[in-house]
């Protein structure tokens, strides 16, 4: 269970994306909150986040990525991070669980870190903490409001004051990226699983 030191703080409000910060007890890394309004599809998103080989084109800094196992509901993948010189790159392994709720139609993605589930690479720092969650929920007008929120450490001997200078603009910019490829109908797919629904 987390400890928090702090309530959220708003860091940054810019293009329709709002990011909040606040510290917890167990690291010195802030844990961030990521919010936005998306023109987009749930269908789109399932497909976005089961489609890996495209993380490039989003996730901030992803240098390589391996997907490892999925299923309709799940998946897990190996992902190596940049870093900057004169540190050592950085890897996660990451379970993605897709959940819907069945009254608000909210599309929930949990992601569980997983150091365990793969080999650990020479040269490479396997990062102790990257837990999260995505929320989608439909609202009024066919939008989406987007919220992600996130708890990483690097490990290593990585200073938490540089870690924490790059907190809101990461995030920032995978939100932009974000919606706009969700704005492509390559992404367009249906799920069994999945209801597409707006607010009232």
């Amino acid at each position: 269970m987390l400890a928090f030191q702090s309530d959220w703080k708003k860091s940054k409000e810019k293009n329709g994306i709002t990011i909040w910060t606040r510290s917890v007890e167990q690291t010195n890394i802030k844990e961030f909150k990521a919010e936005a309004e998306f023109e987009t599809s749930l269908s789109r998103i399932v497909t976005l986040f089961f489609k890996t080989d495209d993380y490039k084109l989003w996730v901030e800094e992803c240098r390589e990525i391996t997907l490892l196992d999925e299923d309709s509901y799940r998946l897990l993948y190996h992902m190596i991070l940049k870093v900057p010189f004169p540190f050592d790159d950085r890897d996660i392994v990451q379970q993605l669980q897709f959940s819907q709720d069945s009254i608000t139609k909210a599309l929930a993605i949990k992601i569980e870190n997983r150091p365990k589930d793969f080999a650990t690479i020479d040269g490479i720092v396997r990062m102790p903490i990257a837990d999260g969650t995505w929320v989608f929920q439909p609202t009024v007008g066919g939008r989406i409001k987007v919220t992600f929120q996130y708890l990483s450490d690097p490990g290593g001997k990585m200073p938490g004051w540089l870690v924490n200078s790059f907190i809101v603009q990461s995030p920032y910019n995978s939100m932009l990226k974000l919606r706009d490829l969700l704005k492509e109908t390559k992404y367009d797919a249906s799920y069994p699983w999945l209801i597409e629904s707006s607010a009232p």
